[in-house]
C-alpha cells in the first residue's frame, strides 16, 4: 500500500501561549509528529516539545483537516528522546507497528521516511518544505547509549535534516511504522592525503576528510517499550 503522508505525519509549530489565534503568527517551526493511536495520540521526539519557552505552546497541525490542534497530556519519557501527546482528533487514521517477529530489523533493511524542513517565511508565514528519503538499516548497536537518549543505536543510510526530529520511519515504503528519526551520527571519510618531506627530515602529512552525517532512528520495539513506560499500548500490525 503507497503512503499518504497527509494521513499520519504533522508538522509542529510554535506559537504565543496567550494570545487567542497563537496559529495566526507562528514564532516557528519545531519539528516533525505522527498519529500513533487512535482519537489524536501523537509521537515525537522529546528534545522537540522540550524546547519550548514559557510564553510558548506547541501545536501539530493536521493536512488533511488544514486545522492547527495544541499538545495536551505532554508525557515525557524520563531518559529518552521521546515524547507521545494528544491533540483534539477523533477517528484519525495510525500507523501499525511492523511485527519483528515476522519482520526482523536488520542490516539492509528497506526504509524511507516523510518529514518537513523550515524553508524560511512569506510574510509573516512560516512556510514548510516536505521531504521523502529511501534507503536502508547501515548499523544496529546492541548497547544502550545514554549520551544519544536511546536504547538501540539504530543508523540509517539518510540523515535526519533539521525538523526530521519525530518523524516516522516506513517499513520497505509501507504505511507501518519501523521506527522514529530522533538525531544524526557523522562519519569522516579520508578523500585527499598528501606528505612532504622537510628538509629538517620531518614528514608533514596534509589531509582532507568529508564528513557524512547518518540519521539516526528508535526502532519500533523500542517504541514500544517507551510506549509501555508511558503508560500506553497501542497496535502492531
Amino acid at each position: 500500500m503507497p503512503i499518504s503522508a497527509a494521513d499520519y505525519i504533522l508538522p509542529l509549530v510554535v506559537g504565543e501561549k496567550d494570545s487567542k489565534k497563537p496559529f495566526e503568527r507562528l514564532n516557528r517551526f519545531a519539528g516533525t509528529g505522527f498519529y500513533i493511536g487512535a482519537n489524536g495520540v501523537v509521537a515525537t521526539c522529546e528534545h522537540v516539545v522540550a524546547s519550548l519557552k514559557r510564553d510558548e505552546m506547541i501545536m501539530a497541525y493536521d493536512i488533511n483537516l488544514k486545522k492547527f490542534f495544541k499538545l495536551s497530556e505532554i508525557n515525557n519519557h524520563h531518559e529518552m528522546d521521546f515524547s507521545i501527546a494528544r491533540i483534539n482528533v477523533k477517528n484519525n487514521k495510525f500507523l501499525r507497528l511492523v511485527r519483528t517477529e515476522k519482520n526482523p530489523i536488520e542490516l539492509g533493511t528497506n526504509v524511507s521516511s516523510f518529514g518537513y524542513i523550515n524553508a524560511g517565511r512569506v510574510g509573516s508565514d512560516l512556510r514548510l518544505e516536505d521531504k521523502y528519503f529511501k534507503g536502508y538499516i547501515s548499523f544496529i548497536g546492541k548497547k544502550p547509549d545514554s549520551t544519544m537518549k536511546c536504547r538501540t543505536v539504530c543508523e540509517l543510510s539518510f540523515p535526519s535534516l533539521s525538523g526530521f526530529s519525530g518523524a516516522p520511519v516506513f517499513f520497505e515504503n509501507k504505511s507501518a511504522l519501523i521506527g522514529m528519526l530522533y538525531g544524526n551520527r557523522e562519519t569522516n571519510i579520508e578523500v585527499f592525503s598528501h606528505s612532504v618531506s622537510e628538509n629538517n627530515g620531518e614528514t608533514i602529512t596534509e589531509k582532507i576528510f568529508r564528513t557524512m552525517e547518518f540519521g539516526l532512528m528508535h526502532t519500533v520495539n523500542d517504541i514500544v517499550i517507551f510506549l509501555e513506560e508511558l503508560g500506553m499500548k497501542v497496535k502492531s500490525g
